[in-house]
C-alpha cells in the first residue's frame, strides 16, 4: 500500500512542473541539419571549441545515430525559472529539444550558477549517472575551477561521447 502523503505529494509535483512549462523559455534549438550542436547563449566556450565540439557531436551521431546536444545560458531567471528550479528546468530543457525518449544527450551549463549538467535519454536508464558524475567531478569542476569554461566545457563534451565508444 501507498503511503498517503504519496499521492498528494505526486501531484504537487505534477502541478509544480505543469506550471514552470508554462512560465519558462528556452534558448534556441540547436541546428543539428547544418552541423551545428551547440547553442552558447551565454558566450562560455571560445570559437576553436565550439567547431571541436559541432564536429565530436555530428560524428556520434553520423556513427551512432546518438543526437548530443550542447547548451549554455546565463542563468535560470533569463528563461523564467528560479534556482531552486534548476533540476525541473533542465529536464523541461532536455523534453523541449525532444531528446528525453529516445538516445539523446544534453550538456547543459548554466553561467551564473557556475552549473554543468549532463542528461541522457530515456533510453539508456541510469546505465550512465555514475560515470557522468565522474566526468563533472574529476574531468570537468577542476578545470572550470581553473577558470577555463570553454577547455572544461569541451572536456566534458569530449568525454561525454566518450561513454559511447
Amino acid at each position: 500500500m501507498q503511503h498517503p502523503l504519496y499521492k498528494s505529494s505526486l501531484i504537487a509535483l505534477l502541478l509544480l512542473f505543469g506550471s514552470l512549462a508554462n512560465a519558462v523559455s528556452f534558448p534556441p534549438q540547436p541546428n543539428t541539419g547544418q552541423g551545428i550542436y551547440v547553442v552558447d547563449e551565454a558566450n562560455l566556450i571560445n570559437a576553436s571549441d565550439t567547431a571541436k565540439i559541432n564536429t565530436l557531436a555530428k560524428q556520434l551521431y553520423q556513427t551512432k545515430k546518438i543526437p548530443f546536444v550542447i547548451i549554455t545560458i546565463h542563468s535560470l531567471a533569463s528563461h523564467g525559472a528560479t534556482r531552486n528550479e534548476a533540476s525541473v528546468y533542465d529536464q523541461l530543457l532536455f523534453s523541449h529539444m525532444h531528446y528525453e525518449t529516445d538516445k539523446g544527450v544534453l550538456l547543459f551549463v548554466i553561467r551564473d550558477a557556475q552549473n554543468i549538467r549532463i542528461q541522457f535519454g530515456k533510453a539508456y536508464g541510469a546505465r550512465y549517472l555514475a560515470a557522468s558524475k565522474h566526468i563533472l567531478d574529476d574531468d570537468v569542476i577542476p578545470v572550470w575551477n581553473k577558470n577555463e569554461i570553454s577547455k572544461a566545457i569541451l572536456i566534458g563534451a569530449q568525454k561525454t561521447a566518450g561513454l559511447f565508444n
